[in-house]
Order: C-alpha cells, then sequence, then structure tokens
C-alpha cells in the first residue's frame, strides 16, 4: 500500500515537471524555439486602410517576414524578401513602404497593400546601422544611422533625408555630431513630423537616453527633450518607438535600472540581473513629458517594442526571451495603461527550482523507506530461521 502512494506521489511530481505552463494569452504571438536564440532587434508596425502590417527579421537570418493582419490580430497574409536587414514599414495612399539594409545600400520598396512589389530605390553609405520611414502627405522621410570615419575617429550618426514619391531627394540633414547614437523612430502628429533616437556609448552600456525633438522644413531638430530628464547611472532607457495619438504622443522604450532587479540561483551562486523590461511615456505635441506608461516588470527580458496607433487602438510590438524560447508579440488595447502585461506566474519561472527539489526528495524517502522495508523483512525471516533451528 505504502510502495503504492509514493510510486504515485513520484509519477505527479514528473507529470508535473514535464508540464509547461501556459500564461494568460496575448493577442498575437510568433515562438522562436530554443535557449540562445539572438534577440530581434528590428520589428516595425504600420497600419493601412483596412490592415495592419508587420515586417521583422527572425533570428539568425538574413530575410524579412511581412504580415497583413486584420485590426484583431488575425493573420491574412505573410511574405519574405530576401537579403534585407533591419526593416522598417509604412503605408501611405494604399502604397507600402518598405526601407531595410542590403549590405552598404538603405533600400525602399515600394508595394501595393496586397505585397505586390512595384518598384524599388537605394543609395549608398559607408555601413548603415539602422532605418525608419515614414511616408506622409508630403513626401517620405528617412532617418538612418552611418557609421563612418571623419578627421581619422570613427562616427555613428543620425542623418535625414526628405524624398517625393518618384524618389527625388528634396532634403537632407545630418541631426548629430559625435557620440554614438542609434535607433531612430519617427511619427507624424498635424503636419509635425517628430524624431527620437538613442544613445550608443562605446565606453558602457550605462547611462543610455534617449533624445525627442520636432523636424522644421529643412530638417533640423527643434525643442529637443532628453529621456530621461537628468543623467544617472541606475538608469538605461533605449529601443525607443514612436507613435503618434489623436491627443499626442507617445514613446516606448526598453528600460533596466535598479528600481527592479531579480535574484537567481546559478551553478555560479546567487546573482541579481537587472532585467530590461518594456516601459513609455506619453508627451504633448511641444514635447512635455506626461504620464508614465508600464507595460511589462518582470522576470523575463523584453526587446524591440513598436508601437502603432490605428483603428481606435493603441498596438504594441516587442520580443520577449523566455527560459525556452523567444516571442515576438502583439498586443492591443484602448488605453496605453491597459497594455499593461501580468507578470509569469510562479510556476513558469521557478517550477524547475521547486519540482527537481521535490521529486529528489521524494525519491530518496522512497529509497529509504524500500530499505528499511527491506531491511525489516530480512530481519524477520532470520528470526524465524532461527526459531525453527530450534
Amino acid at each position: 500500500m505504502g510502495c503504492d502512494i509514493m510510486t504515485k506521489w513520484i509519477i505527479l511530481m514528473i507529470t508535473l515537471l514535464m508540464v509547461t505552463a501556459q500564461g494568460e494569452g496575448h493577442s498575437y504571438d510568433i515562438v522562436f524555439e530554443g535557449k540562445d536564440t539572438v534577440a530581434i532587434e528590428d520589428i516595425s508596425l504600420a497600419a493601412g486602410t483596412e490592415h495592419l502590417f508587420l515586417a521583422y527579421t527572425p533570428p539568425d537570418s538574413t530575410q524579412t517576414h511581412i504580415l497583413i493582419l486584420s485590426p484583431e490580430l488575425e493573420e491574412v497574409k505573410t511574405q519574405k524578401v530576401e537579403s534585407l536587414l533591419s526593416p522598417s514599414i509604412g503605408v501611405y495612399a494604399q502604397t507600402v513602404y518598405l526601407a531595410g539594409i542590403q549590405d552598404t545600400d538603405i533600400v525602399i520598396m515600394r508595394f501595393t497593400e496586397d505585397l505586390e512589389k512595384i518598384d524599388e530605390y537605394s543609395f549608398s553609405l559607408e555601413e548603415p546601422v539602422d532605418v525608419c520611414i515614414l511616408p506622409v502627405h508630403d513626401g517620405l522621410y528617412l532617418s538612418f544611422v552611418n557609421r563612418f570615419f571623419e578627421e581619422g575617429l570613427l562616427r555613428q550618426d543620425i542623418f535625414m533625408k526628405k524624398l517625393d514619391y518618384s524618389f527625388t531627394e528634396i532634403s537632407h540633414n545630418r541631426i548629430t555630431y559625435g557620440s554614438f547614437w542609434e535607433e531612430p523612430s519617427l511619427a507624424l502628429f498635424g503636419d509635425t513630423v517628430y524624431l527620437s533616437y538613442a544613445s550608443a556609448p562605446l565606453m558602457s552600456f550605462l547611462n543610455r537616453h534617449i533624445v525627442c525633438g520636432a523636424l522644421d522644413s529643412h530638417l533640423a531638430l527643434n525643442n529637443e527633450r532628453r529621456i530621461p530628464v537628468e543623467s544617472t547611472a541606475d538608469k538605461n532607457i533605449f529601443q525607443a518607438s514612436l507613435t503618434a495619438t489623436d491627443n499626442g504622443l507617445l514613446l516606448f522604450y526598453r528600460i533596466s535600472s535598479k528600481d527592479f532587479t531579480i535574484s537567481r540561483f546559478t551553478w555560479d551562486g546567487m546573482v541579481t540581473i537587472r532585467v530590461g523590461n518594456i516601459q513609455g511615456i506619453s508627451l504633448t505635441p511641444d514635447l512635455e513629458l506626461g504620464e508614465d506608461i508600464i507595460v511589462t516588470r518582470d522576470c523575463w527580458e523584453q526587446y524591440t517594442p513598436s508601437a502603432l496607433s490605428a483603428f481606435g487602438k493603441i498596438y504594441l510590438s516587442y520580443t520577449e526571451i523566455q527560459s525556452e524560447s523567444q516571442h515576438l508579440k502583439i498586443i492591443s488595447a484602448q488605453t496605453p495603461q491597459q497594455l499593461k502585461q501580468a507578470p509569469p506566474s510562479w510556476w513558469e519561472t521557478s517550477r524547475y527550482w521547486i519540482v527537481i527539489p521535490t521529486v529528489v526528495v521524494i525519491g530518496a524517502a522512497y529509497m529509504i523507506y524500500r530499505y528499511h522495508k527491506s531491511h525489516n523483512s530480512s530481519s524477520k525471516k532470520k528470526k524465524k530461521q532461527k526459531k525453527g533451528n530450534k
């Protein structure tokens, strides 16, 4: 009887160990299996007349995938573009524009809303790093990062171009000088185009911040705002995504700070990890800082937010590294505050550290139980043999 109970307990614990707990559902989720998948660095969202468009490059791939999604985030169509990295997608006048990097070229491809290719345009740089496209009523705005040597020094700066719809350049400008910058993002509110970008210091990952400003007709950046306002080594904000709503702007970003850390037991002992989560802030058209937005605040690493306001909703995509896989997620809500995600359950994050010791303890208890049972049985047999000999 005792043996049966113990066996059932062991089977139950092993079954629990093999079960993968399911958290709360997300509106759209692409899963990339494997522990060591590289985080997706470029995700872009845009809206057409009836559909959403998602562009991204999967881990360890040189393809760009374009997905057409319904406003309810149901997949309609998928298309792949070979040898294109750092994709950025935009839609204007029922035409889809996809910008990306091919070797040392910035490429702009033009598609119908059914993703039938129309034509493309390209220009060369010394070493392109990032690109962002925004098609609007008065032309194509293109922000890109170029890495190059200037006066014997390595630079990585933000540049702007404005093209008409025949791909003829209207104007261009260099936005930054010195230091290192990356991850430009563009948004239109009213008749004003806004630009954000992040610092990328060479010497340290500390003190990363975002700059946001409004572009004038000469593509100069005005009314610049630094986020966070004050420099601090305890908070890093980067991977910005800017989108316009009916009332102003929303800026989402990846943040890591000492305000949220977790401790994990590893083979090297207990370590403290400063996790990168997705948060944001609302901005007025004058770029005054508004309400903070918390999307995630948990033990998973999240990367590369891309935000979009369309069809009366706020859409936000990002990638999340879990214990066994990477997830590209898209969530939506009526308000930015409703985007907040519940943290994973203790079962998702700690089941192995709980169940494995439990199985070991139960297994050891079972072995001790079997040993004592066998020993007692052997002792009884010896006593009976001694009585028989007498």
